[in-house]
C-alpha cells in the first residue's frame, strides 16, 4: 500500500480525497511468473541496481527486451523508485489473472484507509499526508 499511496500522491506530496479514488487490493486467481529484478538479476546481465531508478525510457526499453526474451513472464518483481520496498510491474498479458472483483476496495475516507495510510512508511515520504488527515471519531 505505502507504493501506491507515494506514487498516485507523489506530485502534489498531499493526500487529498478524490471520490474518484479509492484503496483496492486483489489476489491473483493464478499463480504470476515474474522476474525478481531485487537481486543481483540486473549486475548479472550487463546493468546495475540503479536501472529500477532510470529514465522511463531506459527502464521501457530493458522491459520490453526483457518481455521478448521472456514470454511467459507476467512481469517484474521490482524496486519502486518511490520506497524501494519491491512492487509487481504486469505486462498485459498477465490481466487473465485478476479476479472478477477486488478482495479490498474502500473509499479514500473511510477510517480504515486513513489509519492505514497515516501509520504507512510512506506517510512520512510524501510529505504533509499527516496534515491533510481527516478527523475520526
Amino acid at each position: 500500500m505505502a507504493t501506491s499511496v507515494a506514487e498516485v500522491f507523489q506530485l502534489s506530496r498531499t493526500v487529498t480525497i478524490n471520490d474518484d479514488v479509492d484503496l483496492t487490493s486483489w489476489t491473483p486467481t493464478r499463480d504470476l511468473h515474474l522476474l525478481d529484478l531485487t537481486g543481483s538479476w540486473a549486475l548479472r546481465n550487463g546493468a546495475a541496481q540503479s536501472l529500477a531508478a532510470a529514465r522511463r525510457p531506459v527502464c521501457c526499453a530493458w522491459s520490453a527486451a526483457i518481455r521478448f526474451t521472456r514470454h511467459t513472464l507476467d512481469g517484474l518483481w521490482a524496486p519502486s523508485t518511490m520506497t524501494g520496498e519491491p512492487t509487481a510491474v504486469l505486462y498485459e498479458h498477465s490481466a487473465d489473472s485478476f479476479p472478477a472483483a477486488p478482495a479490498f476496495i474502500r473509499p479514500l475516507d473511510a477510517p480504515l484507509v486513513w489509519t492505514l495510510i497515516r501509520d504507512a512508511p510512506c506517510a512520512s515520504l510524501i510529505g504533509s499526508a499527516r496534515a491533510c488527515l481527516p478527523k475520526v471519531g
